[in-house]
């Protein structure tokens, strides 16, 4: 359950930092806030407050599931649908678990083994893409800034030589016509 909240909180921590343009940032700022702090209140009171302890992970389930659907149908968060990639396994067999041991209890008592093992997995799967995904980014980020600014970095005569090599062969080219 603590899971669960802590990637929604985060999830929608990136997704307020992805946010370009100051419309976008002042249309979805301060929902994406509200769900960090119902978030973090949610955690708090699934720990506290016993009565409404199993109903907080279906909670949990629903701002994943309002998070997924911002990704893939709002344009504002297209570039964090790699980031939904990296944490649908985890989102999905947890809900999974959740749900066998709501319906068949015993069931999920005979199997929790299993349902542990691919948490793990799914965690190592997300750990893993988002290393990669950060990784790509920065690559991506690092040949924009090169073709944006092509000659940044280079010393002065470097960034001559294509200049100099004009003006020779014009040159050239006016002595032997």
């Amino acid at each position: 359950m603590v899971g669960e909240f802590l990637l929604a909180f985060f999830m929608f921590r990136y997704l307020r930092k992805s946010l370009q343009t100051e419309d976008q940032r002042n249309q979805w700022s301060k929902l994406l806030l509200g769900g960090m702090i119902a978030s973090i209140v949610l955690i708090v009171a699934g720990e506290t407050i016993r009565p409404i302890k199993p109903l907080v992970p279906w909670i949990a389930y629903l701002f994943l599931s309002f998070i997924g659907y911002l990704i893939y149908r709002k344009e504002e968060f297209r570039q964090a649908r790699s980031l939904m990639v990296a944490v649908l396994p985890f989102i999905s067999i947890s809900f999974l678990g959740q749900a066998v041991e709501f319906i068949n209890f015993d069931f999920y008592r005979r199997f929790d083994d299993y349902f542990d093992i691919a948490t793990i997995f799914s965690v190592i799967w997300m750990i893993v893409m988002l290393i990669l995904t950060n990784k790509q980014r920065k690559a991506l980020a690092k040949e924009r800034e090169k073709t944006l600014h092509p000659n940044h970095g280079q010393s002065g005569f470097i960034k001559m030589t294509p200049c100099l090599i004009r003006v020779s062969s014009v040159f050239i080219r006016g002595f032997f016509p």
